[in-house]
């Protein structure tokens, strides 16, 4: 199955810094309003790592100041950034190829969160 994937997500999210600490929750998967959403809650899978990767960040945050807020923002920036380069603005993709590829950077945010910040 080829799926073409719409522009709506570049650029969308990508903004994490606030005046405060950026604001990372699981996604709302009663509001399928974009690629990302709608890619992420159609599995359970998928939809158990962004749950876990909240939980974990903010577990994370809570405790947190300086030096290693910053860290963590700046690795949610990342995470956010690779996270929109699995849906390509305009570009037909086989949705086998988007899963694995959100799967990968959720596993990998999750990872070097983890490493850095055992609960």
């Amino acid at each position: 199955m080829v799926v073409l994937l719409g522009a709506t997500l570049i650029g969308v999210n990508l903004m994490v810094r606030e005046a405060t600490r950026p604001r990372l929750g699981a996604l709302d998967c009663s509001q399928l309003e974009d690629d990302v959403t709608r890619t992420v809650c159609r599995q359970t899978y998928t939809r158990n790592l962004d749950r876990t990767l909240a939980q974990d960040y903010h577990a994370a945050m809570a405790t947190a100041s300086g030096e290693v807020a910053k860290a963590l923002e700046d690795a949610h920036a990342e995470f956010l950034r690779k996270r929109a380069a699995c849906f390509p603005a305009n570009t037909p993709v086989e949705l086998p190829v988007v899963y694995r590829c959100v799967e990968g950077v959720y596993q990998e945010a999750i990872a070097a969160l983890k490493a850095k910040h055992p609960r």
